[in-house]
Protein backbone atom coordinates (compact mmCIF):
# COMPACT_ATOMS: atom_id res chain seq x y z
CA UNK A 1 0.00 0.00 0.00
CA UNK A 2 1.30 3.45 -0.70
CA UNK A 3 2.39 5.77 2.39
CA UNK A 4 0.41 8.08 0.80
CA UNK A 5 -2.91 6.61 1.07
CA UNK A 6 -4.85 7.51 3.91
CA UNK A 7 -7.89 5.53 4.55
CA UNK A 8 -10.05 7.79 6.87
CA UNK A 9 -9.69 10.30 3.96
CA UNK A 10 -10.78 8.19 1.24
CA UNK A 11 -13.49 6.95 3.94
CA UNK A 12 -14.86 10.95 4.01
CA UNK A 13 -15.89 10.38 0.59
CA UNK A 14 -17.13 7.15 0.83
CA UNK A 15 -21.12 6.85 1.12
CA UNK A 16 -22.18 6.29 4.43
CA UNK A 17 -24.49 3.43 5.37
CA UNK A 18 -27.17 3.24 7.09
CA UNK A 19 -29.28 0.27 8.11
CA UNK A 20 -32.54 1.30 7.07
CA UNK A 21 -34.09 -1.35 9.56
CA UNK A 22 -32.22 -1.08 12.10
CA UNK A 23 -32.06 2.82 12.14
CA UNK A 24 -35.87 2.99 11.91
CA UNK A 25 -36.47 0.63 13.94
CA UNK A 26 -34.12 2.25 17.13
CA UNK A 27 -35.78 6.25 16.26
CA UNK A 28 -39.12 4.92 16.59
CA UNK A 29 -39.71 7.64 19.37
CA UNK A 30 -38.24 10.61 17.52
CA UNK A 31 -40.27 12.94 16.03
CA UNK A 32 -39.64 14.04 12.32
CA UNK A 33 -37.24 17.11 13.44
CA UNK A 34 -35.44 14.79 15.56
CA UNK A 35 -35.01 12.55 13.64
CA UNK A 36 -33.69 14.53 10.83
CA UNK A 37 -31.20 16.20 13.33
CA UNK A 38 -30.02 12.68 13.95
CA UNK A 39 -29.30 12.12 10.21
CA UNK A 40 -27.49 15.42 9.35
CA UNK A 41 -25.11 14.94 12.71
CA UNK A 42 -24.33 11.47 11.72
CA UNK A 43 -23.66 12.49 7.81
CA UNK A 44 -21.37 15.63 9.27
CA UNK A 45 -19.34 12.84 11.68
CA UNK A 46 -18.71 10.80 8.71
CA UNK A 47 -17.33 13.66 6.67
CA UNK A 48 -14.73 14.34 9.28
CA UNK A 49 -11.69 11.86 9.43
CA UNK A 50 -11.51 12.08 13.24
CA UNK A 51 -15.36 10.86 12.95
CA UNK A 52 -16.58 12.92 15.63
CA UNK A 53 -18.40 16.37 15.95
CA UNK A 54 -16.83 18.91 18.71
CA UNK A 55 -19.85 19.53 21.66
CA UNK A 56 -20.72 22.82 20.58
CA UNK A 57 -24.27 24.02 21.03
CA UNK A 58 -23.99 26.70 18.06
CA UNK A 59 -22.31 24.33 15.63
CA UNK A 60 -24.94 21.32 16.49
CA UNK A 61 -27.97 23.69 16.01
CA UNK A 62 -26.55 24.62 12.56
CA UNK A 63 -26.12 21.45 11.77
CA UNK A 64 -29.46 20.09 12.90
CA UNK A 65 -31.21 23.44 11.27
CA UNK A 66 -32.88 24.67 14.28
CA UNK A 67 -32.56 27.42 16.79
CA UNK A 68 -30.02 27.25 19.33
CA UNK A 69 -33.15 27.66 22.04
CA UNK A 70 -35.17 24.57 20.06
CA UNK A 71 -31.75 22.45 20.33
CA UNK A 72 -31.11 22.76 24.04
CA UNK A 73 -34.69 22.58 24.99
CA UNK A 74 -35.83 19.60 22.64
CA UNK A 75 -33.43 18.21 20.31
CA UNK A 76 -30.45 17.81 21.83
CA UNK A 77 -32.06 15.90 25.43
CA UNK A 78 -33.58 13.15 22.81
CA UNK A 79 -30.67 12.47 20.70
CA UNK A 80 -28.06 12.58 23.32
CA UNK A 81 -28.60 8.66 24.05
CA UNK A 82 -27.82 7.87 20.78
CA UNK A 83 -24.35 9.16 21.18
CA UNK A 84 -21.57 9.31 23.55
CA UNK A 85 -20.44 12.80 24.83
CA UNK A 86 -17.07 12.71 25.97
CA UNK A 87 -13.80 15.08 25.97
CA UNK A 88 -15.66 17.57 24.45
CA UNK A 89 -16.92 15.33 21.36
CA UNK A 90 -20.27 13.33 20.11
CA UNK A 91 -19.28 10.39 18.51
CA UNK A 92 -21.45 7.26 18.02
CA UNK A 93 -20.70 3.44 18.60
CA UNK A 94 -22.44 1.76 15.69
CA UNK A 95 -21.16 4.45 13.19
CA UNK A 96 -17.51 3.99 14.63
CA UNK A 97 -17.83 0.15 13.46
CA UNK A 98 -19.30 0.76 9.92
CA UNK A 99 -16.23 3.87 9.51
CA UNK A 100 -13.81 0.39 10.44
CA UNK A 101 -14.89 -1.72 8.02
CA UNK A 102 -15.34 0.95 5.44
CA UNK A 103 -11.44 2.19 5.93
CA UNK A 104 -10.28 -1.64 6.05
CA UNK A 105 -12.65 -2.55 2.51
CA UNK A 106 -11.03 1.13 1.26
CA UNK A 107 -7.37 -0.29 2.18
CA UNK A 108 -7.87 -3.28 0.81
CA UNK A 109 -9.18 -2.33 -2.48
CA UNK A 110 -5.83 -0.19 -3.11
CA UNK A 111 -3.85 -2.93 -2.27
CA UNK A 112 -4.94 -4.98 -4.79
CA UNK A 113 -4.65 -2.21 -7.01
CA UNK A 114 -1.36 -1.04 -5.96
CA UNK A 115 -0.10 -5.47 -6.49
CA UNK A 116 -1.78 -5.32 -10.30
CA UNK A 117 0.00 -2.16 -11.14
CA UNK A 118 3.15 -4.08 -9.84
CA UNK A 119 2.25 -7.18 -11.25
CA UNK A 120 2.03 -5.18 -15.03
CA UNK A 121 5.01 -3.41 -14.48
CA UNK A 122 6.82 -6.61 -13.85
CA UNK A 123 5.52 -8.41 -16.95
CA UNK A 124 6.37 -5.54 -19.44
CA UNK A 125 9.77 -5.01 -17.83
CA UNK A 126 11.31 -8.67 -16.77
CA UNK A 127 14.00 -8.13 -14.02
CA UNK A 128 18.07 -7.81 -16.12
CA UNK A 129 16.45 -6.64 -19.46
CA UNK A 130 17.53 -3.44 -20.20
CA UNK A 131 15.22 -0.73 -21.17
CA UNK A 132 17.63 1.47 -22.81
CA UNK A 133 20.70 0.84 -25.16
CA UNK A 134 23.92 1.81 -24.35
CA UNK A 135 26.08 4.51 -25.02
CA UNK A 136 29.05 1.75 -26.81
CA UNK A 137 26.34 -0.17 -28.55
CA UNK A 138 24.84 3.09 -30.38
CA UNK A 139 28.33 4.77 -31.16
CA UNK A 140 28.93 0.94 -32.22
CA UNK A 141 25.57 1.54 -34.49
CA UNK A 142 26.98 4.46 -35.99
CA UNK A 143 30.88 3.45 -37.11
CA UNK A 144 28.99 0.40 -38.98
CA UNK A 145 26.63 2.68 -40.56
CA UNK A 146 29.47 4.75 -41.51
CA UNK A 147 31.30 2.17 -43.06
CA UNK A 148 28.39 1.50 -44.73
CA UNK A 149 27.98 4.29 -46.55
CA UNK A 150 31.93 5.19 -47.33
CA UNK A 151 31.66 1.99 -49.26
CA UNK A 152 29.00 2.54 -50.66
CA UNK A 153 30.36 5.82 -51.82
CA UNK A 154 33.50 3.80 -53.31
CA UNK A 155 31.56 1.52 -55.92
CA UNK A 156 29.48 4.62 -57.00
CA UNK A 157 32.35 7.23 -57.66
CA UNK A 158 33.31 8.17 -60.91
CA UNK A 159 36.27 6.89 -62.79
CA UNK A 160 38.71 8.23 -65.01
CA UNK A 161 39.52 6.98 -68.37
CA UNK A 162 42.94 6.08 -67.38
CA UNK A 163 41.88 3.51 -65.16
CA UNK A 164 39.38 1.77 -67.06
CA UNK A 165 36.84 -0.37 -64.99
CA UNK A 166 34.51 -3.16 -66.23
CA UNK A 167 31.28 -3.12 -64.58
CA UNK A 168 29.86 -6.57 -63.91
CA UNK A 169 26.36 -6.88 -64.47
CA UNK A 170 23.94 -9.58 -62.21
CA UNK A 171 23.30 -12.57 -64.55
CA UNK A 172 19.50 -12.39 -65.38
CA UNK A 173 17.80 -16.09 -66.12
CA UNK A 174 15.55 -16.00 -68.76
CA UNK A 175 13.61 -18.67 -70.04
CA UNK A 176 13.72 -19.98 -73.56
CA UNK A 177 10.79 -18.91 -75.55
CA UNK A 178 8.20 -21.79 -76.53
CA UNK A 179 9.01 -23.09 -79.93
CA UNK A 180 6.49 -23.54 -82.16
CA UNK A 181 4.84 -26.77 -82.60
CA UNK A 182 6.47 -29.38 -84.50
CA UNK A 183 6.99 -33.12 -85.32
CA UNK A 184 5.18 -35.17 -82.84
CA UNK A 185 3.65 -31.76 -81.41
CA UNK A 186 2.65 -31.00 -84.42
CA UNK A 187 0.78 -34.19 -85.33
CA UNK A 188 -0.84 -34.45 -82.03
CA UNK A 189 -2.10 -30.80 -82.48
CA UNK A 190 -3.13 -30.96 -86.21
CA UNK A 191 -4.11 -34.49 -85.95
CA UNK A 192 -6.02 -35.12 -83.02
CA UNK A 193 -6.46 -39.17 -81.70
CA UNK A 194 -9.20 -41.03 -82.79
CA UNK A 195 -11.21 -42.83 -80.50
CA UNK A 196 -10.23 -46.48 -80.06
CA UNK A 197 -13.59 -47.70 -81.82
CA UNK A 198 -12.59 -45.93 -84.77
CA UNK A 199 -9.21 -47.60 -85.45
CA UNK A 200 -10.90 -50.74 -85.31
CA UNK A 201 -12.94 -50.19 -88.16
CA UNK A 202 -10.02 -49.29 -89.84
CA UNK A 203 -8.32 -51.80 -89.17
CA UNK A 204 -11.74 -54.29 -90.02
CA UNK A 205 -11.77 -52.72 -93.29
CA UNK A 206 -8.32 -53.01 -94.52
CA UNK A 207 -8.55 -57.25 -93.08
CA UNK A 208 -11.95 -56.91 -95.97
CA UNK A 209 -9.94 -55.45 -98.75
CA UNK A 210 -7.02 -57.76 -98.42
CA UNK A 211 -9.36 -60.65 -98.43
CA UNK A 212 -10.56 -59.66 -101.69
CA UNK A 213 -7.32 -58.96 -103.25
CA UNK A 214 -6.69 -62.53 -102.58
CA UNK A 215 -9.69 -63.78 -103.72
CA UNK A 216 -9.48 -62.00 -107.40
CA UNK A 217 -5.38 -62.56 -107.27
CA UNK A 218 -6.43 -66.83 -106.71
CA UNK A 219 -9.29 -66.42 -109.50
CA UNK A 220 -6.80 -64.94 -111.94
CA UNK A 221 -4.53 -67.54 -111.40
CA UNK A 222 -7.23 -70.23 -111.89
CA UNK A 223 -8.43 -68.56 -115.13
CA UNK A 224 -4.21 -68.93 -116.48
Amino acid sequence: MSQDYNPKKARTKYACPIWVDAFVRDTMDLAADEFGAYHLILYAMWSREELNMPDDDRKLARLARCSQKMWRARIRPALEPFFDVENGYWTNVRLTKEATKTEKFLRDQSDRKRGSENSGNAAAFPEGTQQEADSSDINSYKSLKNNDQDATTETTADHSGEQPTQETKSPSIKEPPLAPPGGREKEIINFPRKPRTQGREQEAMLRAKEILRSKEAKRDADDQ
